[in-house]
């Protein structure tokens, strides 16, 4: 196990981060408010909330938010990629794709893989 490297939940949050920036610096600053005002969550207890921050998303943008699920599970992949602990070649077999699930995947095969 590679201590060195940063935890998963970081790179969640600092994935979320990126892609929320992507939208819109006041737009992703108004999603952090709403979701520490209305969900009780704060940003850096997104990776403990993931399936109620994702709920926040798809109420917040509908059919949308689907776009942004795609762009955060990219990213994830690759700040995981890059440092090395996630295999290129993933297998997802009859895996449910939504943003919450994929993000327990990746949490398991990074550890694995840390």
């Amino acid at each position: 196990m590679n201590s060195k490297l940063p935890t998963f939940d970081d790179l969640l949050i600092e994935t979320v981060d990126t892609v929320l920036s992507s939208i819109g610096e006041p737009v992703k600053n108004q999603l952090y408010i709403h979701l520490e005002n209305d969900f009780s969550i704060e940003k850096n207890n997104i990776p403990a909330h993931i399936g109620e921050f994702s709920k926040m998303l798809h109420l917040i943008f509908g059919s949308a938010a689907f776009l942004i699920d795609i762009r955060f599970m990219k990213e994830l992949y690759l700040k995981c990629s890059e440092l090395g602990t996630i295999e290129y070649n993933l297998e997802f077999g009859n895996t449910d794709l939504s943003f919450p699930s994929y993000v327990v995947m990746m949490r398991e095969r990074y550890e694995l893989l840390r």
